[in-house]
């Protein structure tokens, strides 16, 4: 049964999935509510839902997602490369990407530029579990909420959009086949009507090839962008692979451990947050990982559950 608890108004309804158990936060006449429901969230049955419809009511909720389902994740990118930055973080993902891009849906959450650099932190899940998430809500006759990401900035909107493109009808041999019948019925002489039938299949022939002028201009002026783009990107192409180290981390990581965040720097090394019960078994654990040279510690913080967030910090390999 969901279980009420205090909490500070702020005006919307939101519900959190954790990893243990659903929080519903919800505001009534500028007073908030918490309810929580002990559970995972694939364990709510019928009635568990129809509670939460209760508490939504006519309200439109936020779906807030919270790790191990969300992994944020910081990049760092020449500052030149903000006009190309969606393709300069495709490009990363391709590489440090805990899975294939393509299975993933992901958000920016934070973009900052520090001297020459630009740093973008990325919110980022399964495409799969975003949907089965939705699904359960349409199971029980309910619609299926926005799925967001939590942020200590704020909620980020995790959206999947799909380009629209609509057909187009080309008018232009129609309207030289137009001009042509006008000219045949206007022009009373036989050479004038030969000249103004020739003029119109060059004309029509002219016009026939303007796509391919432009197509192949088009290409080129792709193909240009593409060149500079892999000029501006050229210095993180060169870095190692970070698939690698990802895989030795979830291997190294004790049971009841988990991944935060990871970022590495221009210069190959890394820099990433883990959240543990032990921190002698999990020093322990990575200091014997040979693709983490150098590895420290670089700031503790303690957590109000009784867990502690520590940050690492690598030499470049």
């Amino acid at each position: 049964m969901l279980r009420p608890v205090a909490r500070k108004g702020d005006g919307e309804v939101r519900i959190l999935i954790e990893q243990h158990r659903v929080c519903i936060e919800r505001v009534i006449g500028g007073a908030g509510e918490r309810f929580i429901e002990e559970q995972p969230f694939e364990a709510l049955d019928a009635d568990a839902f129809a509670d939460i419809a209760g508490l939504v009511g006519n309200e439109v909720p936020s779906l807030i997602l919270q790790p191990p389902d969300v992994l944020p994740l910081s990049l760092t990118f020449p500052k030149a490369a903000a006009s190309r930055l969606s393709a300069a973080i495709a490009i990363q993902m391709i590489e440090i990407a805990p899975v294939q891009p393509e299975l993933l849906t992901w958000s920016i959450a934070e973009r900052r530029v520090e001297g020459g650099n630009l740093h973008v932190r990325l919110a980022m899940a399964k495409t799969t579990r975003i949907a089965a998430l939705r699904a359960r809500f349409e199971e029980h006759g309910l619609c299926a909420p926005p799925v967001y990401a939590a942020d200590p900035s704020g909620d980020v909107r995790l959206a999947i959009t799909d380009d629209d493109s609509r057909p187009v009808i080309d008018w232009r041999g129609k309207r030289l086949w137009l001009v042509a019948a006008a000219l045949l019925a206007t022009i009373p002489f036989t050479t004038l009507v030969g000249s103004a039938i020739l003029i119109a299949r060059v004309n029509a022939a002219a016009q026939a090839l303007q796509p391919d002028v432009h197509e192949r201009q088009a290409m080129r002026r792709a193909a240009q962008r593409m060149e500079e783009q892999r000029e501006l990107l050229s210095p993180l192409y060169g870095q190692p692979g970070s698939a690698a180290v990802l895989n030795a981390l979830a291997k190294r990581l004790p049971l009841g451990d988990w991944l935060r965040q990871i970022e590495r720097r221009p210069d190959g090394s890394l820099h990433f947050t883990v959240t543990t019960l032990d921190e002698a078994a999990l020093d322990a654990a990575l200091r014997s990982e040979p693709l983490l040279p150098g590895i420290r510690v670089a700031m503790r913080s303690e957590r109000q559950d009784g867990k502690v967030d520590v940050d690492y910090e690598s030499d470049a390999p």
